[in-house]
């Protein structure tokens, strides 16, 4: 494969090298204008599915960075949304920023049929399905189901694709579109031979993210106040290399595949904490910054004690601040106040640059080859490959954002421009495919 680092974040990022994806060169993307309206005025209607789980922000980032994207730049689009796995919490903080989307949550049967028919209606109204950013095409069952009951168009937007199965391809080969949110899924697709759908690299939704709730980070700001300021903290996310979805469902995985990954998160756990912890002491040390712990996920609430507030609470703890788990909206308004963040994760920093924030991301071999689009867009300086990366690095990349927050802002504006002109092209090419 070749080396994707050297790419470029214009234009040529929706280009196939070698050109493999000729329907989806320049001339093509330049053409899809932003069409919203068929003739006689009718706007486009989108059904977007989403909402794979809960227990990770980025995951229900995923969702409404869809909707903003389509609020951005097809704003006149009208949205309804499919959402796969149902929870109230969520839904209603979806509902307070966009009263106007219509949620629905049916679910399927063994043999795809609908469990309501508020399904039936939705494809009677909306000219196309669209799967929402994630891991994979997660929604593989929803996009049959689509297929099954009507002849409409279906895209996927901004997701990983990494192996594809008989069943995947026939899902891929019949789409619309296929946005992959790093160039390396392209590359996959390449392979795979699917060559009928309009293939580019359109990046995580997650990156139209923008809606916030300034109240309750209010409030969690006035309950530390004596430790958290806006710009006198850095916030820092710990991962293991697994994530232990095998204590909510041992079924999905074997014996021997639980005892494996055990070993490997046991294993690197104590080196990739304290690599981050050598940045919080070396701020607490050499500056009047304080950190703020925070998970991604529900399982590190737990991890930032031990990992990371257990060993360094005998130095800094009036210093230090753990953060249990939160909505993506607080944590956006919570992230828009800090200094930077540094993150094994890989949503989280892409939250915080969103809201201006600089943000490092950790990347641990184990998650995913999702971590290519921070080399695509191009976030190079900000992402370190942590088995190449010692504490001296990470130290000094933190060292260079606070000394210098203006040039660190300018990358972040820059960043951000570019995930939007992919995300804009991305919405129109959606737009025209609903309406063709």
């Amino acid at each position: 494969m070749d080396n994707f680092k050297s790419e470029g974040i214009g234009e040529d990022a929706f280009m196939d090298r070698r050109d493999f994806f000729k329907t989806t060169a320049l001339p093509l993307l330049a053409a899809a204008c932003p069409k919203v309206f068929a003739e006689g005025g009718k706007a486009a209607s989108i059904l977007m599915v989403s909402g794979w789980q809960s227990v990770n922000i980025g995951d229900i980032a995923h969702t409404i960075g869809l909707i903003q994207t389509f609020k951005k730049f097809l704003p006149e689009a009208k949205l309804t949304l499919w959402k796969v796995k149902p929870d109230a919490e969520v839904e209603a903080m979806i509902s307070r920023h966009f009263p106007d989307v219509e949620i629905i949550t049916t679910a399927l049967k063994r043999d795809l049929s609908p469990t309501d028919g508020r399904l039936a209606e939705a494809a009677k109204k909306c000219d196309i399905l669209v799967h929402a950013s994630g891991p994979s095409v997660v929604a593989r069952r929803h996009i049959s189901a689509w297929r099954k009951i009507c002849p409409k168009p279906y895209g996927i937007f901004g997701v990983t694709v990494d192996k594809i199965d008989e069943p995947l391809k026939d899902i891929l080969q019949n789409a619309a579109f296929v946005f992959t949110r790093e160039t390396a899924s392209l590359e996959n697709l390449k392979e795979a031979g699917i060559d009928r759908p309009v293939c580019a690299f359109v990046p995580d939704a997650t990156f139209a993210f923008d809606v916030r709730d300034d109240a309750k980070a209010d409030a969690f700001f006035e309950s530390h106040k004596n430790v958290l300021a806006p710009g006198k903290f850095v916030c820092f996310i710990p991962r293991l290399r697994y994530t232990p979805y095998w204590k909510a469902n041992r079924k999905r995985y074997s014996p021997a595949e639980i005892s494996r990954r055990e070993a490997v998160n046991a294993r690197c756990e104590p080196v990739d904490s304290a690599k981050m912890r050598d940045a919080i002491e070396w701020l607490c040390r050499n500056t009047d910054l304080n950190a703020l712990l925070c998970p991604e996920m529900t399982y590190q609430q737990e991890l930032c004690k031990t990992a990371l507030y257990e060993p360094l609470k005998s130095k800094f703890a009036d210093r230090l601040v753990v953060r249990g788990y939160w909505m993506p909206d607080e944590a956006a308004s919570v992230y828009a106040r800090a200094a930077a963040l540094f993150s094994f994760e890989c949503h989280s920093p892409i939250l915080a640059l969103r809201q201006g924030t600089p943000a490092a991301y950790l990347r641990q071999p184990e998650d995913t080859i999702k971590g290519q689009m921070y080399y695509d867009l191009p976030l190079t300086q900000w992402v370190f490959e942590i088995e190449n990366t010692d504490s001296t690095k990470i130290i000094s990349a933190l060292s260079d954002i606070l000394k210098k927050p203006e040039l660190a802002r300018s990358r972040v504006s820059a960043a951000n421009a570019a995930a939007d002109a992919l995300l804009k092209k991305g919405a129109h090419i959606t737009g025209q495919k609903a309406l063709s």
